[in-house]
């Protein structure tokens, strides 16, 4: 936490540096978005504000000032979806190990099929593979120095396939706070798992949060969510409210893309009719030759004409 690397971040945040493998965050307040370092979920019981917390010149920070973690173990994932790529996901590694990409694809620098997208640079080679014993260091280390955790996000792969969340989940139901943590994952809950055990360790936390990363309806989501099958997701999620936990909340998120607006209608009642109590949705930024503005730039009407159909069914529909 008080490394000299994440220091000298801070000293470069603070003086409004932007350094590198920020640049998500940087284009989206500079375009007056809130991004994730904006993130105030947590209420800071020790401190008021960063600069009551930051010691300016050294970048140091005290360990209680640490409430929110993200954790990655490992790229791991029974998918390989079409707005992903090989950083995030060991299906798309698995595929571009034999595949050569042609003239056409280098021409127009698609970024998937040419495995740069994620990196920064030809050089970059970084793919996250975190261990047992790693995991193990991390959450003592977490349990033992940082006691006022309040919002852990967990991210992948796919963490329901990955040995390390499960190990990890076990060991944080021991941190003295886990009465007031809020655990939260993204999953494409579409992965055989036991979902009462699953239940059982999410009891241990103040809220256990499963944002689950539907990105389709019935009628693209096998297509665009390569290695994914719609009754899997329904019977996972089935499952999950039949345990009827109010301390477990389900959240189903679309993450948009040229894809899902071609076929909004769908998405829509495809996943309402799962049946979730909340629901959320994203734009996908990366690649971004698959970003939804562009298909909205050639085809405008017919794409408000289905939002209106939308809409309509919505105002109908939708208490």
């Amino acid at each position: 936490f008080n490394h000299e690397n994440f220091k000298n971040l801070r000293r470069k945040l603070y003086e409004g540096i932007w350094p590198s493998g920020c640049d998500t965050c940087e284009e989206m307040e500079r375009n007056n978005l809130r991004s994730m370092r904006m993130d105030k979920r947590v209420k800071y019981s020790t401190f008021k504000k960063i600069s009551e917390m930051l010691d300016e010149k050294t970048g140091q920070m005290p360990n209680d000032a640490l409430t929110h973690i993200e954790l990655r173990f490992s790229n791991s994932c029974n998918f390989s979806c079409l707005h992903c790529s090989d950083v995030f996901s060991s299906k798309w590694g698995q595929k571009l190990k034999t595949f050569q990409a042609d003239n056409e694809m280098i021409e127009y620098d698609l970024k998937q099929l040419l495995g740069t997208e994620h990196r920064h640079g030809e050089a970059d080679q970084f793919s996250i593979k975190m261990t047992n014993h790693d995991t193990d260091l991390i959450i003592e280390d977490l349990c033992k120095n940082f006691k006022n955790l309040e919002l852990i996000d967990i991210a992948g792969g796919e963490p329901l396939f990955q040995k390390q969340f499960w190990y990890a989940l076990e060991k944080l139901t021991q941190h003295p706070n886990a009465k007031n943590i809020t655990l939260t994952f993204h999953t494409n809950f579409n992965t055989e798992c036991d979902i009462e055990y699953l239940n059982n360790l999410l009891s241990n936390f103040k809220c256990g949060i499963v944002i689950i990363s539907i990105d389709g309806g019935r009628n693209i989501y096998e297509y665009f969510r390569k290695g994914g099958e719609w009754p899997s997701l329904v019977k996972n999620i089935d499952k999950m409210t039949k345990l009827n936990n109010d301390k477990i909340h389900m959240v189903g998120t679309c993450t948009t893309s040229a894809y899902q607006i071609m076929d909004i209608e769908d998405v829509f009642k495809s996943i309402l009719e799962l049946n979730l109590r909340y629901f959320d949705t994203s734009i996908v930024q990366t690649p971004k030759y698959i970003n939804p503005s562009i298909i909205y730039q050639d085809f405008k009407q017919f794409i408000d004409d289905d939002f209106k159909k939308v809409e309509n069914y919505l105002e109908k529909n939708v208490k």
